[in-house]
């Protein structure tokens, strides 16, 4: 970040998070620095810019665009507007189980103040306990590993996973008690999406059908707009205890204070919280075509794609890893067909 233009450039969407370091020690250069690979950026809500000089801290403010004074992110309503960071191409390598943070202290700020977003630190040491506690719950990633498309192990049936959706908004995504092919976003906001976001569920579901369907059930809606990872920590632990989150309703107010307490702790208890009785429905479904060998969608506009020249089948360009001439490429079951 000393004015010289990046080699590399990072998706949006995994440096958004990390761009609120500060809070817990990290500072932004340091923290862009972490993030790396998927020449992509947002269609709908973000923007693509150039790192030429130091970029500023991100404010406290909501998920909904109600901001304060300083210059950041607004919701798919509005536009984007935030420091200089440079944006990506794709990373090789399995992605990352979420670590627990040494730096447990320095979340205090974040966690107990009202208003603020939870960064990735803070999201991935949740999800690093819940391991702990549930070791037989599938998922629990690091939220930036996914967010760089990285190679994901098999499919797994029986997973949690927190996501980074856009503009500092987390939910939950879940396949329990889903069927085959199905998986549940628990959205205590907006049920807002980005085509990042979409491409990192289906990759993490891996269904090897030709389509996943994506499912927004009803449930405890947040007032304001910054406590949505806080929403997200505690819909996965009551996933992760055999509840369902359509049936129980956090005291939000208590919220802050009973997460930093469980980290003090170095155990995730459950959220106050009142049990309710509803049948359970679903606000909105979503049904998306899965492609190429990782099963995930494909992002109109900006994926290279190859078809098999004989089965016509849609393969990422960068999943072809050796391929030198795509346009006469035949996909592996063509070749097992072949031989025979």
């Amino acid at each position: 970040m000393d004015g010289r233009l990046l080699s590399t450039k990072t998706p949006y969407a995994s440096v958004k998070p990390l761009r609120q370091g500060y809070q817990t020690g990290f500072s932004t250069d340091r923290a862009v620095g972490m993030a790396s690979a998927d020449s992509s950026e947002f269609v709908e809500d973000t923007l693509q810019v150039t790192c030429i000089g130091t970029s500023t801290a991100v404010s406290s403010q909501t998920e909904t665009g109600e901001s304060s004074d300083s210059t950041s992110s607004k919701t798919e309503q509005g536009t984007l507007e935030h420091g200089d960071i440079v944006i990506t191409d794709v990373q090789s390598g399995r992605t990352l189980p979420a670590a627990l943070s040494g730096r447990v202290d320095d979340f205090s700020v974040m966690l107990l103040s009202p208003h603020t977003w939870l960064d990735d630190h803070v999201i991935d040491h949740a999800q690093a306990l819940l391991k702990e506690q549930f070791p037989s719950t599938e998922g629990l990633h690091a939220t930036t590993s996914l967010a760089l498309l990285s190679t994901l192990p098999a499919a797994t049936y029986g997973f949690v996973q927190i996501f980074y959706v856009c503009a500092n908004h987390w939910v939950t995504v879940s396949n329990i008690g889903c069927q085959v092919g199905v998986v549940n976003v628990f959205d205590s906001l907006n049920a807002s999406h980005t085509q990042e976001f979409l491409m990192q569920v289906t990759g993490l579901l891996c269904f090897p059908g030709r389509s996943v369907k994506l499912q927004w059930p009803s449930i405890q809606h947040q007032e304001g707009g910054s406590d949505c990872g806080l929403f997200a920590i505690a819909n996965s632990l009551t996933l992760s205890r055999g509840e369902d989150p359509c049936n129980v309703s956090y005291n939000q107010t208590l919220m802050r204070t009973h997460l930093y307490a469980c980290f003090q702790n170095g155990l995730l208890t459950p959220f106050p919280k009142s049990v309710k009785t509803l049948s359970v429905t679903v606000a909105q479904t979503m049904d998306m075509d899965v492609h190429c060998h990782c099963r995930r969608t494909i992002r109109a506009g900006k994926d290279p794609v190859v078809a098999c020249r004989r089965c016509g089948q849609l393969f990422h360009q960068f999943c072809l890893n050796g391929v030198q001439d795509v346009a006469q490429y035949v996909c592996p079951s063509c070749s097992v067909i072949m031989l025979c």
